[in-house]
């Protein structure tokens, strides 16, 4: 709930949601975010980070509004790749251009 009053009242570009929370579990999370009336709520990159890296978790990240996945631990490298991945997703989100397989995808060290 603090993350989604934080977007309320902030101008947020990017936000990290991990899978684990302690109120409410990750994907919940970015499917209120994605169903939000604000579109600057609901259209901010999301970068779904998890230790849970396995397909179906990708795949469930994907489908519930995440922009990239990001699997822990992670490098700086890869976690840079990952919000431009995430950014690079936003952008074609409303373009009837978007590519075939942006995907959320894992990215590791």
């Amino acid at each position: 709930q603090a993350a989604m009053t934080t977007l309320r009242f902030g101008e947020i570009d990017i936000v990290f949601a991990d899978i684990e929370m302690p109120d409410q579990n990750g994907l919940e999370f970015i499917r209120e975010l994605r169903h939000a009336s604000k579109p600057a709520i609901a259209g901010v990159v999301v970068v779904m980070v998890s230790a849970q890296a396995t397909a179906a978790r990708v795949m469930e990240a994907g489908v519930s509004g995440a922009d990239s996945f990001l699997c822990k631990p992670y490098s700086v490298s890869a976690l840079v790749r990952c919000m431009n991945e995430g950014f690079a997703s936003r952008r074609w989100a409303t373009s009837e251009d978007r590519p075939k397989g942006l995907e959320p995808r894992i990215i590791d060290a």
